[in-house]
């Protein structure tokens, strides 16, 4: 079964316990198991990329409030309607759950791989608040939901600013990291001068052969 498939059958089962309103427990119980609304919550979990999602989806209850699920349903729809277009921003799930909590954490200290994903989410929602700004869809809803965010270049230049497009460290990230990286600079070429002289002075000598060998897959060797 298709993800697809399983949400709209989602929303077709929350739309008929909303008709139930405020009728005897027992009775949404009776038809929450006739339209196995639980089998649909258990397929939506095997959908799920991560923890904080299962939790979730394993917490829906019924909606009473038709309101809001006729809100939700719009959103989907609307989503649909952009989903489809193809300069719609290519989307990857993120889970940002950990690092958030760690941000969270006066002086906490993120590891390389959590600032790309905040990273990646931030240029994803740039991305899709263009994509919206730039189009003509009459999507109320979403518009809602996004209130009043704006793109914003903040994040986006203070992580480019320590990292290169290929993700390494600037030696610019810092002054001691650029000191650094200059000593080590200067020792190879220092290693390289001292062995290339000697390489030449034992060959002149007559202790090495001036031959290059060549090993399968490597750069030559003397």
């Amino acid at each position: 079964m298709k993800a697809s498939t399983i949400v709209e059958a989602f929303f077709v089962f929350n739309s008929t316990f909303v008709l139930m309103n405020d009728r005897r427990s027992n009775i949404k119980e009776s038809v929450r198991k006739e339209l196995e609304f639980d089998k649909v919550i258990s397929l939506l979990k095997d959908f799920a990329k991560s923890d904080s999602n299962k939790e979730r989806i394993s917490s829906l209850s019924i909606l009473h409030n038709l309101k809001v699920l006729d809100f939700h349903l719009d959103c989907l729809e609307e989503f649909q309607y952009i989903y489809s277009d193809t300069k719609f921003p290519r989307y990857e799930y993120i889970d940002l759950s950990e690092v958030i909590k760690y941000l969270e954490i006066q002086n906490a200290v993120l590891v390389e791989e959590q600032l790309f994903k905040i990273y990646d989410a931030t240029n994803w929602v740039n991305d899709l608040i263009y994509f919206i700004n730039h189009n003509d869809y009459e999507i109320p809803k979403i518009r809602l939901l996004l209130g009043d965010l704006k793109k914003s270049l903040t994040i986006k230049n203070r992580i480019e600013k320590v990292f290169t497009p290929k993700r390494f460290i600037r030696s610019s990230a810092s002054k001691n990291l650029k000191f650094i990286r200059q000593e080590i600079s200067k020792k190879r070429a220092k290693v390289a001068k001292y062995f290339q002289e000697s390489l030449s002075h034992y060959v002149h000598l007559g202790f090495l052969d001036n031959i290059k060998e060549l090993l399968p897959d490597e750069k030559p060797h003397y």
